[in-house]
C-alpha cells in the first residue's frame, strides 16, 4: 500500500520557501509520494526533476471542478506528464441546494470521470465536514453526492478526520462505499485538533479491513506550521502497520 503526503499539510513551507523545499521535506519525513494541492507554476519537466531528486512519486492531485470543465486538456496533460494516477475535487465548486441541482452536479462529475477514466486517471470527490452535517431531506450530503454519481466513474476520497470530527464513523462509511474507495485521506483527530495518524480516535486497522480496494494512503494534517513531527510519526505508523 502506497503512503503519500498531501502537500497542503505543509503549505506554509510551500508558500514561504517554494514547492521544491516542500518536496524535499516530504522526502525527509519518510514519504514515498505526494498528492499535490497546486503545482506552483513548475513545468511538468521541472516537477519531474524535483520528484526524481527526492525519490518521490506523484500519486495524485486535488484539482478544482472548473479546471476540468474549462481547461481539461491542459490539466490532464500535466497530470499525465508527471505520472499522477488520481485526481479529486477538493470542494464542490458548485452551489447546490435542491435535489435537482445535486442531480445535475452528479452528471457533471460523471462526465469528468468518464473522460479521466479514458485517460487512465482515477477521479472522485474528497469530503470535508459539511457533507455529514448538512442534509437534503433525511440524507446527508455525502450520500446525496454518491447516489447522484456512477460508482465506476466517481470515487470517494474519504477524509477520515473530517468525518470523525463531526461524529461520522469512517469505518461505517468505508463499509458503505468500499467499492468506491481506493484512496484514503489519513487524517486523525483527538476531537479538538488534528493529531498524528494512529494516535487519535480513528480506527485505521478496522478501516483498512473493510476498505479492501485501497491503494493509496494519503496523510493530511492541518496543524500547519507545527505538524512536522506528527507527519513523521503518521508516516511511520502507516508503513509499519499497512
Amino acid at each position: 500500500m502506497k503512503v503519500g503526503l498531501q502537500l497542503y499539510s505543509i503549505h506554509d513551507i510551500m508558500n514561504e520557501r517554494g514547492i521544491k523545499t516542500a518536496l524535499k521535506a516530504a522526502d525527509v519525513l519518510g514519504f514515498d509520494g505526494v498528492e499535490f494541492a497546486g503545482f506552483k507554476d513548475l513545468t511538468p519537466e521541472e516537477m519531474n526533476a524535483e520528484l526524481a531528486a527526492n525519490g518521490l512519486s506523484a500519486y495524485g492531485a486535488h484539482i478544482g471542478l472548473s479546471a476540468f470543465e474549462d481547461e481539461y486538456d491542459e490539466t490532464v496533460s500535466y497530470l499525465k506528464a508527471i505520472g499522477a494516477k488520481t485526481a479529486f475535487i477538493p470542494v464542490p465548486g458548485a452551489e447546490c441546494k435542491t435535489e435537482e441541482e445535486w442531480a445535475e452536479y452528479g452528471k457533471r462529475l460523471d462526465k469528468i470521470g468518464k473522460k479521466l477514466a479514458a485517460d487512465g486517471i482515477i477521479f472522485g470527490y474528497h469530503n470535508h465536514r459539511f457533507e455529514f452535517t448538512e442534509k437534503l431531506g433525511d440524507k446527508c450530503l455525502l450520500d446525496v453526492i454518491m447516489e447522484n454519481t456512477s460508482p465506476e466513474l466517481v470515487q470517494l476520497e474519504l477524509d477520515t478526520g473530517h468525518a470523525a470530527f463531526v461524529g461520522a464513523d469512517p469505518v461505517e462509511i468505508a463499509k458503505k462505499y468500499a467499492d468506491r474507495i481506493s484512496v484514503i485521506h489519513v487524517k486523525d483527530t483527538d476531537m479538538t485538533k488534528d493529531v498524528a495518524a494512529g494516535s487519535g480516535v480513528v480506527d485505521f486497522k478496522a478501516l483498512i479491513k473493510v476498505a479492501k480496494n485501497v491503494e493509496y494512503l494519503i496523510v493530511e494534517n492541518e496543524n500547519v506550521g507545527k505538524n512536522l513531527e506528527e507527519l513523521r510519526i503518521g508516516c511511520r505508523y502507516l508503513k509499519e502497520n499497512f
